[in-house]
């Protein structure tokens, strides 16, 4: 029985080659996890333009009844022309002046329009509604999608 030498171990394989570390593999790994993250981020950007916009303006609501619940006050949001919105703010929803919130503003990403009748949504300072809202967007080549904001204040897209 022959016990093996330092200089004959590893003969099998070729003279300096090893295999990679734990460490090495689990770095490259990070590495390609973190690629298919910002390439993630970045396909966001090419959804659809209808989607994006119902995104946008659901987000608008979304955030004008949270500034009605953290200030105690009325925020109407309403469509401004076929392609805006903006967001105002006063004491309750009968309020006959109304202040400008320059951050609720929004227009809608190119060639989406809002369709029907101008339409607003009133949320009290407790973030209800005023009424049920169905709030249509329409894209030439994609058509219409709609968005729903219920009386009890929730925002949902439309399938």
């Amino acid at each position: 029985m022959r016990l093996l030498s330092h200089e004959s171990r590893g003969r099998g394989a070729a003279a300096g080659c090893r295999g990679a570390s734990l460490v090495e593999l689990l770095a490259v790994l990070a590495i390609l996890a973190f690629a298919v993250g910002m390439a993630a981020v970045y396909l966001d950007a090419v959804e659809s333009p209808l989607a994006a916009g119902l995104d946008q303006v659901a987000g608008r609501l979304r955030q004008a009844r949270a500034g009605a619940i953290a200030t105690t006050s009325a925020y109407r949001v309403r469509s401004f022309g076929s392609r805006e919105l903006i967001g105002e703010s006063a004491a309750n929803c009968a309020a006959g002046t109304w202040v400008v919130d320059a951050g609720l503003r929004l227009e809608l990403p190119r060639d989406v329009a809002f369709t029907g009748d101008p339409w607003q949504v009133c949320y009290g300072s407790q973030g209800l509604s005023s009424d049920n809202v169905t709030i249509g967007l329409w894209h030439p080549e994609l058509g219409n999608g709609q968005l729903e904001v219920l009386r009890g204040g929730a925002t949902r897209v439309l399938p």
